[in-house]
């Protein structure tokens, strides 16, 4: 089955030529594996080193005559640097121009009227690197701040807390490594690139969390698996 589902994802990364989908898999395997061991927090420190020496090679290489940084692209640029100059685009916006409320979010109905005709993604995409079809998507703290100014931020802290002790009294009941592997991904677009109320809707946060509340744990002979009610 773990298989299948990573020929699935190379496969739409073969069909839609987006990356992520040649990723994801490799690291919800290794998430899955890591968490089984006590020392998990120091594979995952070893893993984030062994990326930055990856990239910073890759970014020397790249300075000294070759064609391609791919690899330091995708990991430090993309992972690490991206993000988080794009929360400050959105806190530098947003600081001297009017808040959007939610008026871009499904949960307002419609009944706010946003205060520019662009989506606040593609205004920062306009403002800061002059391409309106640009989605300049940031995570909680960057779409917080746009929606609500502080309070949106504060806001936000709190509901996370909440879905990360959801996810930890779900992690007593069904295994850690389960639950983990599960919303690494979710977690990791959540906090990155995607406002909340968008991550619920379509980017699948939601159906994972009825899916772990549907699941239980149920002790046979051959030991703990899961099973669906």
């Amino acid at each position: 089955m773990v298989a299948i589902l990573v020929g699935c994802s190379v496969l739409l990364f073969a069909l839609t030529a987006h990356k992520a989908p040649l990723f994801y898999p490799f690291i919800v395997l290794f998430v899955y594996w890591a968490a089984q061991s006590s020392k998990a927090v120091d594979w995952l420190l070893t893993a984030i080193f062994t990326i930055l020496v990856i990239s910073a090679v890759d970014f020397w290489l790249y300075a000294n005559g070759k064609e391609s940084m791919m690899l330091g692209s995708l990991f430090a640029r993309r992972a690490i640097l991206v993000p988080s100059l794009l929360n400050w685009f959105y806190l530098d916006w947003f600081s001297m121009h009017e808040k959007y409320y939610w008026a871009g979010s499904k949960f307002t109905f419609g009944l706010i009227s946003p205060p520019d005709s662009l989506k606040m993604a593609n205004l920062i995409g306009v403002e800061y690197f002059n391409k309106e079809e640009m989605s300049a998507n940031t995570g909680w703290i960057g779409s917080g701040y746009a929606n609500a100014g502080l309070l949106g931020v504060y806001l936000y802290s709190v509901l996370i807390g909440l879905f990360f002790s959801f996810l930890n009294a779900y992690g007593r009941k069904l295994g850690a490594r389960m639950v983990i592997a599960l919303f690494t991904l979710p977690v990791l677009t959540m906090l990155t690139s995607t406002d909340l109320p968008t991550m619920l809707l379509t980017h699948g946060l939601l159906i994972a969390m009825v899916l772990l509340m549907i699941i239980r744990p149920e002790n046979t002979q051959s030991g703990p698996r899961i099973v669906i009610q």
